[in-house]
């Protein structure tokens, strides 16, 4: 079969709408592009593998579309895309959750919602971000490809260059999913002994992030809350058992499931006695509370 060629740059111009976005939308954009390299380079350096890529280019796509990806070109050059619409979704998604009366009871006495959200975005970018990275680094793009193929994208499963069904397509999920809760909890939980360090000021101690995060158990949940958040921002639905094989992406309750296995092993080895509930019952509760405080 004769290579079949791809401009991988024409198709991502293709993904761009004749959208216009105000300038405040347009500023949010670009301002958060450096952070989105900063997690980047964070996250290729806590793959703890071999270091086979020094950096992976990042950017947006304008379109309302609430997804993002991991590209594989002809070259073998990757990149991760975002489309914007993701970006003012889970904004937007987030901002109103720590809003919602439901979490009152989850947000510390002294910290406003406002700053609540802050925290649970970042966690959603930064797992987010990481589980594209993990496609990359992990091979699965590579585990995708039809032979004398050379341009793959990670969540187009039902794409005809990717040589897997949809099962093989699930295990990915999980394992992108997997590694990239493990890089946003180490992250977290080194964040959680800086600000318990004796060497704290006491104004550093009344910053929200040191209230949010100085009791284990607070900040476990928000993490689990806003990965729930995030999947359920992206879907799909939740399906019964019997159609599990015919689903592109696995349910997300499973997903919560294998993420909170994983760092449940995690955590017993490296952060003993933090918590006392088990994680897949803080992972439960963070995933009934965000289907509480979903949008409409």
């Amino acid at each position: 079969m004769a290579e079949v060629k791809f401009d991988d740059e024409a198709w991502l111009r293709s993904r761009n709408d004749s959208l216009t976005r105000t300038p405040l939308e347009s500023e949010g954009v670009t301002k958060f592009e450096p952070h989105a390299r900063k997690i980047i380079q964070r996250g290729l350096a806590g793959f703890g593998t071999a270091p086979r890529l020094s950096d992976v280019p990042f950017c947006f796509l304008t379109n309302d579309e609430v997804n993002a990806f991991a590209l594989r070109s002809e070259k073998h050059q990757y990149r991760i895309a975002f489309f914007d619409g993701l970006l003012f979704g889970l904004l937007k998604n987030l901002s109103i959750a720590a809003m919602h009366p439901g979490m009152k009871d989850w947000i510390p006495e002294g910290v406003s919602p406002q700053d609540c959200d802050i925290l649970l975005t970042f966690i959603a970018y930064d797992f987010l971000i990481s589980h594209e990275l993990a496609h990359i680094v992990n091979g699965h793009l590579a585990l995708m490809m039809d032979k004398g193929l050379g341009f793959m994208v990670s969540e187009a499963v039902g794409d005809k260059r990717n040589s897997l069904g949809t099962m093989d397509c699930q295990a990915l999920e999980f394992d992108a999913d997997v590694t990239a809760a493990v890089i946003g909890f180490k992250y977290l939980m080194n964040l959680h002994r800086q600000i318990r360090e004796p060497a704290v000021s006491e104004e550093e101690r009344t910053h929200y992030i040191y209230t949010l995060l100085n009791e284990g158990t607070v900040g476990i949940r928000l993490f689990f809350f806003a990965i729930a958040r995030l999947f359920l921002l992206l879907g799909p639905d939740e399906h019964d058992l019997d159609s599990l094989e015919k689903l592109d992406h696995p349910p997300n309750s499973l997903r919560m499931v294998y993420i909170a296995q994983e760092l449940n092993r995690i955590y017993l080895r490296d952060y003993p006695g933090l918590v006392e509930t088990p994680f897949l019952q803080l992972a439960a509760e963070a995933y009934s509370k965000a289907e509480k405080c979903l949008l409409n």
